[in-house]
């Protein structure tokens, strides 16, 4: 029904832009057949039959056009994660002349994606043999950790991508016993049963699906030297949360979700706004601990308590929509930029 997404500075941590998209009007909502709606402000601003998908791309992408006319700047990179296709519509806007935007990476949902796509081998039948599935398993969280030492380790010593990519595609061989490609800061090459020659004869397909997620990861070495994440945006989308209450009221009926959104925005950005609030109406400071801050002490001990008692009680998730492997707008399938030219011809030679 409605989404919102706002552009954070990187050296700010301030919300420089934020929109709404909003595809339901509750006076329309109500007209009857053949009946015209009464003259009313209407916050629809979205097509129904475009999905909800493109919303996060839309609202970028005017962020991004109102750069120069609001602050006299231009966004020349953009942070965020690979989920969604805002970039590739940011880069067929030409939202910007004789400049080209250039993406990086959110680490952390690089890596979280690359955990997700092995611990999806490990549950699938036809991608590998029982064995190998389990002992792939039991190293996923090793495989992480090696890849964040070799990233924290090129980043300090300012090496190139490309030494990193080694780095990255050889950390399967080092959690499965084959140590003659590592480095001396990586391993000090134990030994350990290799696994790799045994995958290699009766199960190469299992290893080699394992190799396409580390190669993909290994495209964006340059965006993980960076070493950024978007996680400002993800506090401004929990305070955002915490005033909508969890999207269990509808607020996209009028201005009210909205001006809620609004609201998060002004407590991100001015970080004490019950404070200021409080001075700028009794001109006098709060006390030690004003209402707000002890009723947010009740709620954090009550939360205490229920996690408490849900300890030893089991909650099954239950999926009730099944994903959409067409979307084109965000998710796996989601319409990315073409490579360059240099991954595309590292890719032939892999392949």
């Amino acid at each position: 029904m409605f989404f919102q997404a706002a552009l954070v500075g990187y050296r700010t941590k301030k919300v420089l832009y934020f929109g709404v998209k909003n595809k339901f009007c509750s006076v329309y909502a109500r007209v009857k057949p053949n009946e015209t709606p009464k003259k009313h402000d209407s916050f629809k601003n979205w097509k129904s039959s475009d999905g909800s998908a493109g919303m996060e791309a839309s609202i970028v992408v005017e962020g991004f056009k109102q750069s120069e006319s609001t602050y006299g700047i231009r966004y020349h990179k953009l942070i965020a994660d690979g989920d969604s296709s805002v970039y590739k519509q940011i880069l067929d806007e030409r939202t910007y002349k004789h400049l080209t935007v250039e993406k990086v990476e959110c680490r952390n949902h690089l890596l979280r994606n690359l955990c997700r796509k092995l611990r999806d081998m490990t549950t699938q039948k036809h991608s590998g043999k029982l064995e190998h599935r389990q002992l792939l398993g039991k190293n996923i969280l090793r495989i992480r950790k090696g890849i964040v030492k070799a990233v924290k380790y090129r980043k300090s010593n300012n090496h190139s991508p490309r030494s990193l990519q080694n780095d990255i595609i050889n950390s399967v061989n080092h959690v499965f016993g084959e140590h003659s490609k590592c480095d001396s800061y990586f391993c000090s090459k134990p030994k350990e049963f290799n696994y790799i020659e045994k995958m290699k004869a009766i199960d190469f397909d299992f290893y080699s699906n394992v190799l396409k997620h580390l190669r993909f990861l290994a495209r964006h070495s340059t965006s993980l030297l960076q070493n950024v994440d978007s996680n400002v945006v993800e506090s401004l989308n929990g305070i955002i949360a915490k005033l909508i209450g969890g999207k269990r009221i509808h607020f996209a009926k009028s201005r009210s979700y909205q001006g809620r959104c609004a609201a998060a925005t002004v407590i991100k950005n001015t970080k004490r706004p019950m404070y200021t609030l409080y001075k700028t109406l009794l001109h006098r400071s709060p006390a030690v601990k004003c209402p707000s801050t002890r009723l947010e002490e009740q709620r954090y001990k009550k939360r205490v308590r229920q996690n408490e008692l849900r300890v030893n009680t089991y909650r099954k998730r239950i999926k009730f929509t099944k994903e959409n492997n067409d979307e084109k707008s965000y998710g796996h399938f989601s319409q990315k930029p073409d490579m360059s030219e240099e991954d595309f011809n590292n890719e032939k030679k892999e392949f």
